[in-house]
C-alpha cells in the first residue's frame, strides 16, 4: 500500500472513531433526554394504574411499564435506575410500600395488605372497631379511625361513627360491618371500571330524586336516600380517569405524614394528586357545612327548649316561693298549735286532778246517802211492819166486835 493509501486509511479510521464517538455522544444524551421526559411524564401522570403484561423475554434490568411521551411516542419499558431515581425521595408511610413500584395497584394491594394485617393484631373485637372508626380518649374526646379518614360525605361519617359506639355485645356486628365497608373502598379500585353499574345507579338515583321532589315530606324516603348516601362510593369505578381519583384519594388519606404524601404524589402523579385534594377539599367543606347546619339546628332547637324549660323553671322557681311561704305559715301555725296544745294540756290535767277530787268527794257522798238511805229504808220497813200488825189487830177487833 501507497503512503498515500496508508495516510488516507488513518484519516478514515479517525474519522470512523470520532463519528462513533459522536454518535455514542448522541445516544447518551439522547438517553439522558428520554429519562428527563419520562420522569416529567411520570411526576405529571403517574405510574399505570394496572401492571404491564409481561410478553417475551423479560430484562433483568428493566420493568415493563407504558408511558406515552408528549410527542406521542410510547416507551415501554423503563430502567430500574430510572425508576428508583424517580422514587429516591418517595418515603414509604405507616401502610405503604419502599422503593420503587411498577403500577398504583400494586402500591393498593401493599396498602390494604398492611392495613389489614394490622387490624388482625388488635386483640379483641372493641380494639378493630376502634382501628377501623373511632374512640373515645381518656378526656372523653373522640379518636377518628381509618374509615372515617376514608369517609367521602357527612352522612357516611355519622354511619361509621355510630359504629365506633355500642355494647360489648354490638361490637362484634360492628366490627364485620366496619370491615365490609373497608374491603369496598379497596376493591371498587382494584376491580376493572363498570360503566353499566353506573349507569343503573344514577337512573336509581334520579328516580329517587324525583320521587323525593314529588313528596318532600315522604321520610321513608329521605331515609333510603340518606342510607344511600352513608354507604359512601360505590364499589365500582365510572371509567378509567375515576379509578385514578379514587386510587389517589384512597392512598392519600391513608396516612397524612409529609413523606407518605409526596409518596402518593409520586405514585399518581401530581396532576391526580392535586384533583383528588380539590375533590377532598371540596367534600370537606360540604361536610363542613353539613356538620354547620347540624349545629345551628341543635342550637336553635336547644334554644327553644332552653327557654320552655327556662319558663318553666321560672314558673315552678314562684310555686316554689309561693308553698315556701304557705309552709313557713303552715310551720308558724304549727309552732302557735303546740304552745296553745302545751297550755290546753296543762289546763286539762288540771282539770283531770279537779274531776279526779270532785269524783272523789262525790263517791264518798254516794256512799254516805247509800247508807243514809240503807238506814231510811230499815226505819220504813219497821214502820211497815208495824202498820201491817196495826192492821191485823184491827182486823181481828172488828171481828171481835163482830160477834
Amino acid at each position: 500500500m501507497s503512503m498515500l493509501g496508508k495516510i488516507m486509511l488513518v484519516v478514515n479510521l479517525l474519522a470512523a472513531a470520532g463519528l462513533f464517538y459522536f454518535a455514542a455522544q448522541d445516544w447518551a444524551k439522547r438517553q439522558e433526554t428520554n429519562g428527563t421526559v419520562l420522569r416529567y411524564r411520570l411526576t405529571i401522570d403517574g405510574m399505570p394504574v394496572d401492571p404491564a403484561t409481561t410478553t417475551g423475554e423479560a430484562d433483568p434490568d428493566s420493568i415493563r411499564i407504558s408511558v406515552t411521551t408528549p410527542a406521542g411516542h410510547t416507551t415501554e419499558t423503563v430502567t430500574k435506575k430510572l425508576l428508583d431515581a424517580h422514587f429516591k425521595d418517595a418515603a414509604s408511610g405507616s401502610y405503604g410500600g419502599s422503593g420503587a413500584v411498577a403500577s398504583q395497584i400494586a402500591e393498593v394491594k401493599t396498602v390494604q395488605d398492611k392495613i389489614t394485617t394490622e387490624l388482625d393484631t388488635k386483640p379483641n373485637e372493641q380494639a378493630k372497631v376502634a382501628f377501623l372508626c373511632g374512640s373515645t380518649n381518656d378526656k372523653q374526646a373522640f379518636v377518628p379511625g381509618l374509615l372515617m379518614k376514608l369517609a367521602e360525605s357527612f352522612e357516611e361519617r355519622a354511619a361509621i361513627r355510630r359504629l365506633a359506639f355500642g355494647t360489648a355485645a354490638q361490637m362484634p356486628a360492628n366490627r364485620e360491618l366496619a370491615t365490609v365497608r373497608l374491603k369496598r373502598k379497596f376493591e371498587s379500585v382494584l376491580k376493572a371500571p363498570d360503566p353499566k353499574s353506573l349507569d343503573a345507579e344514577a337512573t336509581r338515583m334520579k328516580e329517587l330524586k324525583e320521587k323525593i321532589l314529588a313528596a318532600p315530606n315522604d321520610d321513608v324516603l329521605k331515609a333510603e336516600l340518606a342510607k344511600i348516601s352513608a354507604e359512601g362510593s360505590p364499589d365500582y369505578t365510572r371509567d378509567d380517569s375515576d379509578r385514578r381519583r379514587r386510587i389517589a384519594k384512597l392512598l392519600m388519606l391513608v396516612d397524612p405524614s409529609a413523606g407518605w404524601q409526596k409518596r402518593v404524589a409520586t405514585i399518581v402523579g401530581l396532576q391526580q394528586y392535586l384533583t383528588a385534594i380539590i375533590d377532598q377539599t371540596g367534600r370537606l367543606e360540604e361536610m363542613t357545612r353539613r356538620a354547620e347546619r347540624s349545629f345551628e339546628i341543635d342550637q336553635n332547637a336547644f334554644d327553644e327548649d332552653y327557654e320552655l324549660l327556662k319558663r318553666l323553671a321560672l314558673a315552678r322557681d314562684q310555686r316554689v316561693i309561693e308553698q315556701d311561704r304557705v309552709n313557713s305559715g303552715y310551720t308558724a301555725q304549727l309552732t302557735a298549735d303546740i304552745d296553745v296544745e302545751a297550755k290546753r294540756m296543762v289546763q286539762l290535767n288540771a282539770i283531770k286532778d279537779e274531776i279526779a277530787a270532785l269524783t272523789s268527794e262525790i263517791n264518798a257522798d254516794l256512799k254516805l246517802q247509800a247508807d243514809v238511805e240503807k238506814a231510811l229504808f230499815d226505819v220504813q220497813k219497821k214502820v211497815g211492819d208495824t202498820l201491817r200488825g196495826n192492821l191485823d189487830l184491827e182486823k181481828n177487833l172488828g171481828q171481835a166486835e163482830g160477834k
